[in-house]
């Protein structure tokens, strides 16, 4: 009950969102091969602090100019089939990529822990240390879908290893049926700097540090700025504009946007249309989960969110 009562009043600031971008940092038309490294790097809070991250960072074919990492990585736009992803890891630890709302042929990657039992270490084939591999996924269909490492995902997700995409073979049709003038793109995330500093100073999974059941996000992100209640989110459109919001959640927290002096329709969760729309005030995106929503302008305007 006092965990319910904690979690409960950390979102209660967390009722605005989007910035009123078209898309999110990072944005990559991608036909059919996306190349990405896995690096660390260190993120400057608010505060001053300073946080050990990693994150996928894109490149151009072959690896070459690669730019920086960030959390999360590159938005991804796909528009036909297959979708390659070239994965170089750059980290001393062996990762991964995976889209979860996606059906593909998995490897798993067993270990054996200290009672002699199996366990699942990565859900998908790994990549080690220095290492290039490729990913495929042969069958897509459209919708707007989380990506992460597939590997140790209670702490290589948090760690950063995560990003959105979308996949739109129509151009301005989010699904069959469903069209759209505007986008806006929102990545929620989360950093508990005591799980970074105990990933980097190699004390996760020993006494000092066994475990995430101590969580405790201390930041929370909205795409790859500090989330402020006082930021003046908004949702904006032309008159006449159709605006479709892209909801995703990489956080372990649920968040709840909730839409002021207007209302959203409530289309999909994860890439999967609804048979009928929703319309609500809010919306409740879980944790690994993406909702999609549109607002129509009758006249040109913005939204508090």
């Amino acid at each position: 009950m006092n965990r319910m009562k904690w979690t409960l009043t950390r979102l209660l600031p967390l009722v605005a969102l989007c910035l009123g971008l078209l898309l999110a940092p990072g944005t990559v038309q991608a036909a059919t091969d996306v190349w990405l490294v896995a690096q660390p790097f260190t993120r400057v809070m608010g505060d001053g602090q300073s946080v050990p991250m990693w994150g996928y960072a894109l490149a151009d074919p072959g690896f070459a100019n690669i730019q920086a990492p960030s959390a999360p990585g590159p938005f991804l736009t796909v528009t036909s089939a297959p979708l390659t992803i070239h994965l170089r890891n750059d980290l001393t630890v062996p990762v991964s990529f995976m889209i979860p709302a996606l059906p593909v042929e998995m490897a798993p990657v067993r270990f054996t822990d200290a009672t002699g039992r199996q366990r699942i270490r990565s859900f998908t084939a790994e990549t080690a240390p220095g290492a290039t591999s490729t990913y495929v996924f042969g069958t897509l269909r459209d919708g707007t879908f989380l990506y992460a490492s597939g590997t140790h995902i209670q702490v290589q997700q948090q760690m950063g290893l995560f990003g959105g995409l979308k996949i739109e073979t129509v151009a301005g049709q989010a699904y069959p049926g469903i069209a759209y003038d505007v986008e806006q793109v929102c990545i929620y995330s989360e950093i508990d700097p005591g799980l970074h500093y105990a990933v980097a100073g190699g004390l996760y999974g020993t006494p000092d540090y066994p475990s995430t059941m101590d969580y405790r996000p201390a930041y929370y992100l909205l795409n790859d700025a500090l989330y402020s209640p006082l930021a003046g989110a908004s949702i904006s459109g032309g008159a006449g504009q159709t605006v479709l919001v892209r909801f995703l959640n990489a956080g372990l927290r649920p968040k709840v946007p909730q839409v002021l002096d207007g209302r959203l329709t409530l289309v999909a969760e994860n890439g999967f249309p609804y048979p009928h729309a929703k319309i609500q005030y809010g919306a409740l995106v879980s944790p690994g989960k993406t909702v999609d929503a549109t607002v129509t302008f009758i006249t040109a305007g913005s939204l508090p969110l």
